[in-house]
């Protein structure tokens, strides 16, 4: 994290929270104490919080959590524009109602919720009065009520539309509203005691003493009579393969009609694992991974029928 996000995050309301039910001072810093080689060798991503290889960075940047992480984000961003104040009107009320006993939860109160949600809300909202003209003389008040059975964290949001007579203009401020039903004693008896304190990185030292075990007797176990001679890829496959090298379904077409038998019966399984093996080969020494993939593929298939 970057100083200038590290400020920034200090400052927001979940850090503030937190600092304060761990009993300690917002002015922290962050743990940075990371081995030179990894920060020259790694990228940090803010969004997803890790450090990635230099190398693996575009494979991360692309992948499915790190633009989920990004939507999350952008969520976030459009929630924390919403809760600002705007046009000159603000609403000045704290909805976090922290731990509530059960049976204050169970109360009767106004039932007042939207038609559009399926899942009643267990907060409801009550506007007193008939005004609904917002000055700095005659403010609207606002009645937001809790009412729950069942133990549990409960969250909801509350969005007040307006509409600014002088520009024609509608906009939204939203405040998070959230509460926690359960025995208040339990849930101080599971604070932290302590602030938590992160393990300082030891820096790790080069084995520069290695024991070397004792090596497999496998090569000299067996006495052969000579080596085996190596099988090595045919050159009419070698160049099939080396002409082909983009995986296109033509070019995969042309290797099975060409090289791969018509036929897979016990006569011809042979020969046509061994082709297997050496595009197998082929695309180990050369990095053909598309392309075996889906040759191979094909033969497995041809095989179960």
């Amino acid at each position: 994290m970057s100083p200038l996000s590290w400020e920034d995050h200090k400052k927001g309301k979940t850090h503030i929270r937190k600092a304060k039910s761990l009993g300690v001072s917002i002015e922290v810093e962050p743990e940075t104490d990371l081995p030179a080689e990894i920060q020259r060798t790694h990228q940090f991503c803010p969004i997803c919080q890790v450090y990635v290889d230099h190398h693996s960075w575009p494979v991360h940047a692309n992948g499915l959590w790190h633009k989920l992480r990004e939507k999350y984000t952008a969520y976030n961003m459009v929630q924390y524009e919403a809760e600002k104040d705007k046009n000159d009107v603000g609403i000045r009320c704290d909805l976090d109602l922290s731990i509530v006993e059960p049976s204050a939860a169970k109360q009767e109160s106004p039932n007042i919720g939207s038609s559009r949600k399926r899942i009643q809300s267990p907060f409801t909202v009550l506007i007193e009065g008939e005004n609904r003209r917002v000055s700095t003389l005659h403010p609207i008040k606002i009645t937001v009520t809790f009412k729950q059975e069942y133990i549990g964290r409960y969250q909801d949001r509350l969005e007040v539309q307006f509409e600014d007579a002088a520009l024609k203009k509608r906009f939204l401020i939203s405040r998070m509203a959230q509460a926690i039903v359960g025995d208040p004693s339990m849930h101080d008896q599971m604070k932290p005691r302590t602030p938590y304190v992160p393990r300082v990185r030891a820096p790790r030292e080069p084995e520069t003493k290695v024991v070397e075990g004792t090596a497999p007797p496998s090569l000299n176990a067996i006495p052969y009579v000579s080596r085996l001679p190596k099988a090595d890829i045919p050159k009419h496959l070698l160049s099939a393969l080396t002409v082909f090298s983009t995986p296109s379904k033509e070019n995969i077409q042309s290797i099975v009609r060409a090289f791969l038998p018509k036929v897979l019966d016990a006569d011809s399984h042979g020969r046509h694992l061994k082709i297997l093996l050496w595009i197998e080969e082929y695309k180990v020494e050369y990095g053909f991974l598309s392309f075996i993939h889906r040759l191979t593929s094909y033969g497995l298939v041809q095989a179960r029928s």
